[in-house]
């Protein structure tokens, strides 16, 4: 399954707290997460060089699943230049009942095709690999 989703948004950088579960939670700052949904940010999925390519999971925490996952896919500056642009969109995935995945990948101005290819399926692949400490469905995945 793929979904295609395109929206802008304006929302902000995320600042850090504490949750529940364990996990570090941060929560945007022009934004509260829903009841339910609690944000581990800022994970390292992979490095190219000096840059490392990060992601946020947004994760239902009314149950310990595993739960289906969606990665949300950025489209490309000004528009949608990071992770943050879905923010919004996620954590109301993740209080449906979804892992919520945002990513940053490389962008053919700096990395030419297929980079932001590779760095998608590599994101795919972290969660598939992580998914049991992030209450994820492994063979339930859509990009």
């Amino acid at each position: 399954m793929i979904w295609i989703i395109s929206c802008t948004s304006s929302e902000k950088q995320p600042m850090n707290s504490e949750n529940s579960m364990g996990f570090p939670l941060i929560e945007t700052q022009d934004q509260e997460l829903p009841d339910g949904v609690e944000l581990v940010a800022d994970l390292v999925y992979a490095i190219h060089g000096e840059r490392k390519l990060r992601l946020d999971i947004y994760h239902p925490n009314f149950s310990n699943g595993p739960f289906p996952a969606v990665i949300l896919i950025h489209g490309h500056f000004p528009i949608s230049k990071d992770r943050h642009h879905y923010s919004k969109l996620a954590a109301q995935l993740a209080e449906q009942g979804l892992v919520a995945i945002t990513i940053d990948y490389r962008e053919a101005v700096d990395a030419p095709y297929p980079a932001a290819v590779d760095d998608a399926r590599a994101a795919i692949n972290w969660i598939k690999e992580n998914a049991d400490k992030y209450h994820v469905e492994p063979k339930a995945i859509a990009a």
